[in-house]
């Protein structure tokens, strides 16, 4: 059986780490995941997993969303998974207001070029980001925001 990053970041054991170091999840843990949906976009790969707990996950999101690179695109020349993955870890994590979707792991691997992001799931509520825009996708609000946060507000023509 495979042991790929895509592999390990579905696990049970890495999900509740992942949720725990997030303060997300405290003394549960995931017991069983179940990818509901899985779809490609141009960039990306965007999984959604229903996670179940045992023990007091009261907190825990119910399903999460694993955003990771296309198989066919990793190590390629594109990189967006090391800009999203610095986004998320070096701009969202210090803005005062939620502007985009909770990030519970955001995972780099240099030297692979491997990459993924564990966000919190919008699917079922009503409770969204401000810059999740009906008829846009993440990846083009993710780079959306990333350009202005970076580059400022006059990046766009």
């Amino acid at each position: 059986m495979s042991t790929g990053p895509l592999q390990i970041a579905i696990k049970a054991e890495h999900l509740t780490d992942a949720l725990r170091r997030s303060g997300a999840l405290g003394d549960g843990r995931v017991c069983n995941v179940v990818v509901e949906s899985s779809r490609a976009t141009l960039l990306s790969n965007i999984i959604r997993l229903r996670l179940t707990y045992d023990g007091d996950a009261s907190h825990a999101p119910n399903s999460v969303i694993l955003k990771t690179a296309l198989p066919e695109r990793n190590g390629g020349l594109w990189n967006t998974g090391r800009q999203e993955v610095a986004f998320y870890t070096q701009v969202a994590a210090v803005m005062s207001a939620r502007l985009v979707p909770r990030c519970f792991e955001a995972v780099w691997d240099k030297d692979t070029k491997a990459w993924h992001l564990l966000l919190k799931d919008f699917t079922d509520s009503q409770d969204r980001p401000i810059l999740v825009v009906e008829g846009f996708s993440s990846d083009l609000t993710t780079l959306g925001v990333f350009k202005l946060c970076i580059q400022g507000p006059n990046c766009y023509p």
